[in-house]
């Protein structure tokens, strides 16, 4: 094995190496972008979950104030008793309130209704009253409110009692998210609404502070035991001023987005390495088959040169001995045309023998000959029965076709036509796009039994053009004309 062998292989392992290296990088750096691109997708969709429950829920805030607001003004006009009758008729008024109180700077209280769940002193109320327009929140036993106080006139407030379990159940009841659940805390930080009951009640501000430090936290929720993204918003309404934290369920675990990503991964890294494979076997077919045709080529272009040589070999005794049998007949009839048939033979045949190695010759050369060769046999057989028509060819007489192309095709006409002055045969020469076309009308010869079959002259022109790689010769009939295409060269 030579060196230079040894070193293209060592650089093929490097080259495949480096590939493998390259397509390994490639497949971690696009693992991580479809692994950011996934996140980025699935918390963008928790986000847009998230901020369309916190407009669902601040709306249904606004749908409570807006009954309490309706009777806030029927307390300013003193219409106690419509209030007092109006509270169990409306089905969400009924459903939060559980009592109110009207008070005055001047004279204290105006008038109360504790007819719902009370059945302790006012005083313990008055006390926890806040003082300023604002909300408190106030625990009796197991019973949980939230004093909601504002203020009707400069003079005259009144004091709204908003039990909580009745809130939390109104609003776990409305199921106003599928994805979602929500939590509310106070200004003080106590959670008033909960999903888990057994929170309500109870101060959280460490996870108030830690939550709205970061817009979007991924945290593991306590109530469902999964991971959750969950935001902080700020919430007014009823139960005065405080904040609401929306949970969302994630839509797609990490280790669910991980397992896409590495099945992406890996699905496209397979078709990466089938398609490296395919085109790897492909190119080496490729090659292979490049080789043989090569190989092919090779083999045909030599097979042509060796039947191009001997055919050129048997070309010019060939016309030789055919001029010669013409002379022999014309010894026979006529010694004076004999004569000078000869003088006209020795001209042509020595255009013949100038020809080069190539095998080609312009086409004024060959008309030229060709028109000679015409001479010859109107000599022998008479300008009646027989003429070779050249339409205008100076515009590719500089071309090239194969030598003594249009002498053989005229002496295949006179070999195989018929040839009378009843019946004239017409050669026609002309030009037909990048090629002559030379035609004439088929009236075959009888042929005898012992007559030699000959074909060395259209065997000899595809060779030629067999040899110089040019398509688009043809010899054939066609309705009873016999036609062949010269291609110019």
């Amino acid at each position: 094995m030579s060196k230079w062998y040894k070193g293209f292989k060592l650089r093929r392992i490097y080259i495949y190496a480096i590939g493998a290296i390259l397509l390994i990088g490639i497949g971690v750096i696009g693992l991580k972008l479809i692994d950011k691109k996934q996140r980025d997708l699935n918390y963008r969709i928790l986000r847009d979950v998230s901020v369309e429950s916190s407009l669902v829920i601040q709306k249904e805030f606004d749908i409570l104030y807006q009954h309490v607001d309706m009777l806030n003004k029927l307390l300013l006009r003193n219409d106690y008793t419509l209030v007092d009758s109006l509270i169990p008729k409306d089905s969400i008024a009924s459903k939060v309130v559980a009592a109110y109180l009207i008070t005055n700077e001047k004279e204290g209280t105006l008038y109360k209704n504790f007819s719902l769940p009370f059945s302790l002193d006012i005083r313990t109320f008055t006390n926890n009253l806040p003082t300023d327009s604002g909300a408190r929140f106030l625990q009796v036993g197991q019973s949980m409110y939230i004093i909601r106080h504002i203020q009707l006139s400069p003079d005259k407030s009144v004091y709204w009692f908003i039990d909580i379990l009745k809130v939390n159940a109104y609003f776990w009841g409305s199921k106003l998210s599928a994805r979602s659940y929500f939590e509310v805390y106070n200004d003080e930080g106590i959670c008033v609404i909960h999903p888990d009951m057994a929170k309500v009640g109870k101060p959280n501000r460490e996870k108030l502070q830690k939550l709205s430090a970061v817009k979007d936290s991924v945290i593991e929720s306590s109530f469902i035991r999964m991971d959750v993204l969950a935001r902080v918003y700020p919430l007014e309404g009823l139960l005065g001023q405080g904040k609401m934290i929306v949970s969302v369920l994630l839509m797609m675990t990490a280790e669910d987005v991980q397992e896409i990503s590495q099945l992406t991964l890996g699905f496209g890294f397979g078709l990466i390495c089938i398609a490296i494979l395919m085109l790897q076997l492909l190119y080496s077919d490729r090659k292979k088959l490049q080789r043989v045709e090569l190989d092919n080529l090779q083999y045909e272009k030599e097979k042509a040169v060796m039947r191009f040589e001997n055919l050129r070999e048997q070309m010019n005794p060939h016309f030789l001995f055919n001029s010669l049998g013409s002379l022999q007949q014309l010894i026979d009839k006529d010694n004076t045309v004999a004569r000078s048939f000869v003088s006209k033979l020795a001209r042509v045949y020595r255009k013949v023998l100038q020809s080069d190695r190539s095998g080609l010759s312009t086409v004024g050369s060959e008309i030229e000959l060709a028109q000679s060769y015409s001479f010859l046999q109107e000599i022998r057989f008479g300008k009646a029965s027989f003429s070779v028509v050249v339409d205008n060819l100076k515009v590719v007489e500089l071309r090239k076709i194969p030598h003594l192309s249009l002498q053989v095709l005229v002496e295949n006409a006179i070999k195989h036509n018929e040839l009378s002055s009843e019946h004239p045969l017409l050669i026609t020469i002309e030009h037909d796009g990048d090629a002559l076309l030379v035609s004439n009308v088929v009236r075959p010869k009888t042929q005898a039994a012992d007559a030699p079959k000959g074909g060395y002259g259209i065997a000899f022109l595809a060779s030629v053009y067999q040899y110089y790689s040019v398509t688009g010769f043809y010899a054939q009939e066609e309705e009873g004309v016999f036609k062949v295409r010269l291609p110019l060269i």
